[in-house]
């Protein structure tokens, strides 16, 4: 095996490992259990296969790089997020994406568009020997082989094939990798709903490798996945819309297969089966977003599938599916969405579906009526960030911050008025709010040009094309397709192998990625995307471009020996490579210390928590999180000190409180939690340095300079001057409060008493009666107070 054949091979594995282990990532010993661990994975495989690339460039001494047709829109996109980032509020976080969310940041597009370009590249043909010896691996597990009879069906005629153990291998599509990377694809996919599916009856495989043992109750009520389950993705929805995405190919190969086949075999039952286990698990998610997507994917399924093959057979096999989605549903998803309900059961009154809880995350994850009132605040405060920042955004993935500059005061009047926001819930809108007109312009040019360009390929020119392949699936002998004329009335017997990779030959699988992709679009419309169907979102159209590619032409090496230039050369990108996988492990480290210090904190264990912080902090000091929970966790340290009467070490705590909150909000002044976190540290030290109270004060304004509808803001000012006595800016500030959230109940009773004590009785007792008829009837305190005054 040459050099270069090597790292080929390199290559080629790693995309299986990246499309196989990506969605089955997670891990208890990170901050962030399931999008920050696959992160991490997808950035040192990317790190592996560029490598890998670039010293296969240097092998050939040529730039491997291969023209697609998505180059403009995915360069415009790429250009748009790099000009975000540049004019952002805050670089940093544009850079490597919203702390514990990570994907969106600019680092992980540049991976994902890399990634396209590795495949398309390098992997698009394989000489004999080559495909040879990675057939050899092929079948590597009974649900990898699964997955890859799944998708056996939809090849070219039967004389095109060759054995692979005891697999049928259309050699015309053997110069592509793109079948076994989607049954790898299929296979993680399996294996992923595989491990949610006993949620739904209270059996976690997540608690089990936790060691609780084989139950749910390992996650708290709300977040309990009896009630939604979520696998290895964390949230329903994130599982759902990854099912949604692939739930389509299967589905192509039950089509395809009932045409070759009228009994039925494996090619027919396995990818039933495997169709049947994603539907059942998108369920089981309860998302409504992900049923929402798959209804118009389906539609658009069945819809192209009439097309492609007008034929008794398509309807009826039509029919037989969608009877069984309908009685699969009946079955399990009813109370998802109640308006489906009224059309299955239309003689029975439709009951409101019992309170339960519903999943983790905020009443935007969850769903629910209050869902969609909140969602509508937000989608208008993202209108509000785009209307100030119309052409490239605040930043790509600073949503988080943005938001609150223009937030509603409607949101005051949510469950989730306290809450922090760091995405739209609408990827249209992050994108708009993020990166502006021309980062949404250039995010639907992709979309646009991905359905125009499978719209082509499926659909244009298909008449005699078309008809030779369904007349051969329906059991025409090689013997006769010589007279089936195709294009410029050539026969079969003498296509080209490029004619034979023509994507016409494979409408449903085309079919199948198409319909994905507007299921995905339609399901991140009301959410926003995750590691997993980026990944999905930008390798389809590798996946979709790679069999209409024509051959890269590669230089041979005639003897495999490298000049020293060339050595040097491999030396320094391997060691650039080395480096680069190396910093994932560091990142990996620092959040781990972080997570170490936070957990130690929360336990009141003050030294062990700091040591680990500042370890964190150490490894990754630009990063300003670790800072600003260090300076939670000193400023425990310095109040435990001054309780014990030793000012002096409780002094010096304070001072490095203080400092690491100071350079938090210096490395990222728009991030509003930062300046929480020094007002109520400050706040709490004021205790025992009362001069404290003056920068609490300065903290609080400039926290309202970046969140002026911030009712807590203007609450905790008002506070801030009750204590040193001014009671003009007082009174002002938890007013302007009550005026932004009038249900606020603590600052009206705060607003009372403050009248109480100024004697203005009649005053205290509005406030007070407000509460009793409007906010909190049962509040048995404010009733007494009431009864008192009234006397």
């Amino acid at each position: 095996m040459t050099t270069d054949t090597f790292f080929k091979k390199t290559m080629y594995y790693s995309f299986h490992a990246l499309l196989f282990a990506t969605p089955l990532i997670w891990t208890s010993k990170l901050s962030e259990l399931f999008e920050f661990p696959k992160m991490l994975f997808v950035y040192a495989m990317t790190a592996i296969i560029v490598t890998a690339w670039l010293s296969r460039m240097i092998i050939q001494s040529k730039i491997i790089w291969q023209k697609t047709w998505f180059d403009v829109p995915f360069g415009l996109f790429a250009l748009s997020q790099i000009i975000s980032t540049v004019f952002s509020l805050n670089p940093h976080t544009s850079w490597f994406g919203y702390y514990s969310r990570f994907n969106g940041g600019l680092l992980s597009t540049l991976s994902y568009l890399t990634l396209y370009y590795a495949f398309v590249s390098n992997l698009l043909s394989w000489s004999d020997k080559e495909q040879d010896g990675i057939n050899k691996f092929l079948p590597l597990s009974r649900t990898r082989l699964s997955a890859w009879l799944a998708l056996k069906g939809s090849r070219t005629p039967k004389h095109t094939s060759f054995e692979t153990g005891k697999i049928s291998v259309d050699k015309s599509w053997s110069n592509t990798p793109i079948y076994s990377l989607l049954a790898t694809t299929l296979a993680g996919a399996v294996i992923a709903s595989l491990y949610a599916l006993p949620e739904h009856f209270g059996k976690a495989f997540s608690c089990l490798g936790l060691g609780y043992g084989w139950i749910t109750d390992c996650w708290s009520e709300a977040t309990n996945p009896k009630y939604r389950a979520f696998g290895t993705f964390g949230q329903p929805n994130w599982l759902a819309a990854y099912l949604i995405t692939l739930i389509f190919i299967p589905i192509s190969q039950i089509y395809t297969n009932h045409f070759k086949s009228k009994k039925l075999s494996s090619k027919f039952l396995i990818p039933l089966v495997t169709f049947l286990l994603f539907f059942a698990v998108l369920l089981f998610t309860k998302s409504r977003s992900g049923l929402l997507g798959f209804g118009f994917g389906f539609m658009l399924f069945s819809l192209g599938s009439l097309i492609i093959n007008r034929s008794r057979k398509t309807v009826l096999v039509l029919l037989a599916v969608s009877c069984l989605l309908t009685a699969i549903y009946g079955f399990f998803g009813k109370g998802i969405i109640p308006q489906i309900d009224r059309y299955l059961t239309p003689n029975t009154a439709v009951t409101a579906p019992t309170a339960i809880p519903t999943g983790s995350g905020t009443q935007l994850d969850n769903g629910g009526t209050e869902s969609g009132d909140i969602r509508k605040i937000v989608w208008s405060g993202a209108w509000d960030v785009f209307r100030h920042h119309p052409l490239f955004g605040a930043g790509v993935e600073t949503f988080g911050y943005s938001y609150y500059n223009y937030r509603p005061t409607a949101h005051n009047l949510t469950s989730e008025w306290d809450f922090l926001y760091n995405k739209a819930h609408n990827e249209l809108l992050n994108h708009l709010a993020n990166s502006g007109l021309f980062g949404l312009a250039s995010y639907l040019l992709i979309m646009l040009s991905f359905i125009y360009f499978s719209f082509k390929n499926i659909f244009s020119k298909a008449g005699d094309e078309v008809d030779y392949i369904f007349r051969n699936r329906s059991g025409l002998s090689n013997a006769q397709a010589p007279t089936i004329k195709l294009g410029k009335n050539k026969s079969v017997a003498a296509m080209s192998d490029r004619e034979k990779n023509d994507p016409r030959s494979q409408p449903l699988l085309r079919l199948a990625f198409l319909s994905g992709y507007l299921a995905l679009a339609i399901s991140n419309f009301f959410g926003f995307a995750t590691v997993p169907v980026s990944l999905l979102f930008f390798l389809l159209p590798a996946f979709a471009f790679s069999p209409t590619a024509g051959k890269t032409t590669e230089n041979k090496l005639e003897n495999g020996v490298l000049s020293a230039f060339q050595n040097t050369l491999l030396f320094i990108v391997m060691l650039l490579g080395i480096l680069a996988f190396y910093q994932v492990i560091r990142w990996y480290q620092a959040d781990r210390a972080y997570l170490t210090g936070k957990t130690y904190g929360e336990q009141k264990q003050i030294q062990p928590a700091m040591t680990s912080l500042q370890k964190a902090i150490k490894i990754m000091p630009s990063e300003p999180v670790y800072k600003d929970e260090f300076a939670q966790t000193a400023t425990d340290a310095a109040l435990y000190f001054y309780e014990q009467n030793q000012a002096t070490a409780g002094a010096r705590i304070a001072e490095l409180a203080i400092s690491a909150a100071d350079e938090a909000i210096a490395q990222n002044p728009a991030h509003l939690n930062f300046y929480k976190t020094k007002a109520r540290l400050l706040g709490n030290l004021s205790a025992f340095q009362p001069a404290l109270l003056i920068p609490t004060a300065q903290t609080l304004r400039q926290a309202l300079v970046i969140a002026p509808t911030d009712a807590k803001l203007y609450f905790s000012l008002g506070m801030v001057y009750y204590q040193q006595q001014d009671w003009e800016q007082a009174l002002t500030n938890i007013q302007t409060a009550i005026r932004q959230k009038p249900n606020y109940e603590l600052a009206r009773y705060t607003l009372g008493e403050i009248y109480e004590s100024t004697g203005e009785k009649d005053k205290a007792i509005e406030q007070y009666r407000y509460i009793i008829d409007h906010i909190a009837p049962n509040n048995t305190k404010v009733q007494t107070k009431l009864e008192q005054m009234v006397k």
